[in-house]
């Protein structure tokens, strides 16, 4: 008598079914990923062949001008790499450090259990949003702060690391800056006896004169102003400027992108802290 079973040979084609199956399935996959590759390459490769004979010194360490052919990207090429810093060095630390608590001390009674399912849930769900979605979370968070400070025509309610100046100009090119104390203070008017910076940051009187008197000599010049002069409020802000709330500057883009990469690199650290699975080892 056969030991053989009559579902033998149908176990055998399904099986060859399923194989062949399988390997068409993959064939579709590889050929589905070349052809994006190749759009890809074909995307860059156009880009280059564009943009190099236009990639001059000038566009990479110029600033913003008003003639295209002496413009450049050099705020922008700082701005991208202060914030990607800044978010990496938050982003690494608090994601780390929360993917060690969230595996490695995990609650055991109800209530804490409770709490780390829906932080865990939380943490799943983040990595999912959209990021026009972490955009609108940045500008209400970090740009205006809930409107828990008080702001008055653009400018911070708590700041640090600036100074205030009304700009005068003399002779229609020269800049002269006159301190003031804060950013409500008043315009400042032309007054005998008004001082101003010059060039070394130190204090110099400035010439003040009106159209029935003497214009000023060539030493006064560059110091000089009429009388019905009116200026424009200015500011100066150090390497180490902070406000309350933080505006639109670098440090809301590195917070709002660290909101972004915060979920991955948790959920990323997780997996690499978990304990491997292997169903099919024998444990003694």
């Amino acid at each position: 008598m056969s030991d053989k079973s009559p579902f033998d040979g149908v176990k055998k084609r399904a099986s060859e079914g399923r194989s062949r199956l399988d390997r068409q399935f993959k064939v579709f996959c590889i050929s589905v990923a070349a052809v994006s590759v190749l759009i890809l390459v074909g995307l860059m490769g156009s880009i280059m062949l564009q943009g190099i004979p236009n990639l001059t010194w000038t566009l990479l360490t110029s600033g913003p001008e008003p003639n295209p052919s002496e413009a450049g990207i050099r705020p922008a090429i700082f701005g991208t790499l202060w914030v990607c810093s800044i978010c990496a060095l938050l982003t690494l630390p608090i994601g780390i450090a929360t993917a060690i608590l969230l595996e490695e001390y995990q609650p055991r009674n109800p209530i804490g259990r409770f709490f780390y399912i829906i932080i865990q849930l939380n943490v799943t769900n983040l990595a999912g949003v959209p990021s026009v979605v972490y955009g609108i979370l940045g500008l209400t968070a970090f740009v205006s702060m809930f409107g828990l400070f008080k702001t008055q025509g653009g400018v911070s309610g708590y700041e640090i690391g600036v100074s205030y100046y009304d700009q005068f100009f003399s002779d229609g090119e020269r800049a002269i800056l006159v301190p003031v104390s804060s950013s409500d203070a008043p315009v400042s008017k032309p007054s005998k006896g008004m001082l101003a910076l010059d060039s070394d940051l130190n204090l110099v009187e400035v010439f003040v004169f009106g159209l029935d008197e003497p214009g000023p000599t060539e030493a006064q010049l560059p110091y000089a102003m009429m009388d019905d002069s009116e200026a424009g409020r200015i500011t100066k802000k150090s390497w180490y400027y902070f406000s309350l709330p933080l505006g639109r500057g670098v440090l809301t883009g590195a917070l709002t992108l660290m909101l972004v990469v915060l979920p991955v690199i948790i959920i990323s650290s997780q997996e690499a802290l978990a304990p491997s699975i292997r169903p099919f080892a024998l444990v003694p």
